[in-house]
């Protein structure tokens, strides 16, 4: 407990303080927090999902997931600047899942961003409340997915060599992952016109393996 003097009255508040060192990270509840789920969400799903929950009473796993979703948006920064990442002396720990996690792509969010033919502008941004909407995936997911595409591709934009590769190099991620975001900066850099209106029958993963072909075929530096 602590108090509080004010005015000559005193007050009295109950603190709950959660302490993890190492730090550490539930990769299934790190993976609602990117999604959008909300924490009474997380904590329904958790007691669904997490034989070893049914232990808890909800009190406790609620306080348990807060705890985790904050430490999730104290990271975040660094999530964002993987260098940092990984010379940070708060994150003992192996962050390559994780880092694969936040930079995931949901296929029908980043088809419909690609979609649009249009540079990952503020404008751009403001649209992102209607794919949500369209594709069923919280605001929150779509924002993430259309702000890591904006700022891989302000990092590689312009540096000389593979963007495929440069991706790999500052961020980390996966062959496939890095892929998958050189075609999206190839489709942004050649305002290709690949909404799905027009091609209703041509879904993400056909878009990009297209896009990876062409890529290859031209040897441009993707």
């Amino acid at each position: 407990h602590y108090f509080i003097q004010s005015n000559l009255r005193m007050y009295k508040a109950d603190i709950i303080s959660c302490v993890s060192d190492p730090l550490l990270i539930e990769e299934d509840v790190f993976n609602m927090w990117i999604t959008g789920i909300t924490v009474d969400g997380a904590v329904d799903k958790r007691y669904q999902t997490d034989p070893t929950c049914s232990t808890f009473d909800r009190r406790t796993l609620q306080l348990d997931t807060e705890d985790q979703y904050q430490t999730f948006s104290l990271l975040e920064p660094l999530l964002k600047k993987p260098p940092a990442l990984a010379t940070s002396p708060v994150v003992n720990m192996h962050t390559d899942t994780i880092l694969q996690q936040y930079y995931s792509l949901d296929p029908v969010v980043a088809r419909e961003l690609v979609g649009r033919g249009q540079k990952m502008t503020a404008k751009l941004r403001k649209d992102v409340d209607s794919i949500s909407e369209k594709t069923g995936i919280p605001l929150k997911s779509c924002l993430r997915q259309y702000d890591n595409i904006r700022r891989i591709y302000k990092e590689v934009d312009e540096k000389e060599g593979k963007v495929a590769h440069n991706i790999q190099r500052y961020y980390g991620l996966s062959s496939s992952l890095c892929q998958q975001y050189a075609a999206i900066i190839y489709i942004i850099d050649n305002r290709l016109g690949v909404a799905s209106r027009k091609l209703p029958n041509l879904p993400y993963a056909g878009l990009i393996k297209c896009v990876v072909i062409i890529m290859s075929v031209s040897q441009l530096s993707y």
